[in-house]
């Protein structure tokens, strides 16, 4: 007996077949990347690009719209001009070059506005450099929540402790307040803020932040803060600025910054910015 039957083995050749051909291998897909920081914060919210930068080098005003008191309503009625010019501060600045103020009695300081029409904010920064060279010391100030001349706020301050004329002792400058606009007959306002302080430097540049967040309204002057306030009717709305008895005011290098709302359901961790 063979060694190959002796063990069991078969002396001839066993066929192999042919083999079939491997499948092609499964490609594993390339991981899905997210440009968002590493570890999220939490919650982790898609940045907003709604930043607008104005320095009005190319000489123009577009978006930027005037907005005077009515005449009946005026001492001196303007009308405002406001123009973009070659500043003391950089380059070119807006401009605002014209004495107009009210009212009747001016006891309450009324004048211009300048609000940029294209866009409106609810939680905001704004950022901005002020220089005033008017021979009168009077109202600078800045508006939001601006749905119309007779529904917004502002901040306004004034200087020159005659004025306004026509208010009481308590109520004449200098002064910081923080009012809403309540109607296009006195009153006018009402204050929701009010401190018996200036907060400008007669002809030097003034860096000035606004910080609206919820209904609650902060406003700095050269990163101190002046003044605050809350109110329920907030709602939001345009942005601007507000002179009262006020020419030869520069304003430049604005910075307006769209802030998102705190995420208070973690079911809404991922949430897109507003348009």
């Amino acid at each position: 007996m063979s060694a190959g039957n002796r063990f069991g083995f078969s002396q001839g050749t066993i066929p192999i077949q042919t083999p079939k051909p491997l499948p092609q291998p499964s490609i594993i897909p390339e991981p899905i990347m997210i440009n968002a920081p590493m570890p999220l914060p939490d919650p982790f919210i898609v940045p907003s690009a709604t930043v607008l930068d104005f320095t009005f080098e190319e000489g123009n005003m577009i978006g930027w719209a005037p907005v005077d008191e009515l005449p009946a309503s005026l001492n001196d009625i303007g009308p405002s001009r406001w123009t973009v010019v070659d500043s003391p501060i950089s380059g070119k600045s807006l401009l605002q070059s014209s004495i107009i103020w009210g009212d009747k009695t001016n006891a309450t300081p009324l004048g211009t506005s300048l609000v940029y029409d294209l866009q409106e904010w609810t939680d905001f920064n704004m950022e901005f450099d002020m220089l005033t060279s008017s021979i009168y010391y009077n109202g600078f100030g800045i508006v939001w929540g601006w749905k119309n001349r007779v529904f917004h706020y502002r901040f306004l301050t004034v200087i020159d402790p005659r004025n306004p004329t026509g208010a009481p002792p308590e109520q004449k400058a200098p002064l910081s307040m923080i009012q809403r606009r309540i109607s296009d007959v006195p009153p006018y306002y009402q204050t929701i803020a009010f401190k018996k302080e200036s907060s400008y430097i007669h002809d030097a540049i003034v860096r000035y932040k606004l910080e609206v967040k919820g209904n609650t309204f902060k406003v700095y002057w050269n990163n101190l803060l002046i003044i605050q306030a809350s109110d329920p009717f907030y709602q939001g709305g345009k942005v601007g600025f507000t002179l009262y008895g006020q020419n030869g005011v520069y304003f430049d290098n604005i910075k307006i910054e769209t802030v998102l709302p705190d995420v208070t359901n973690q079911m809404d961790r991922f949430v897109l910015p507003p348009k």
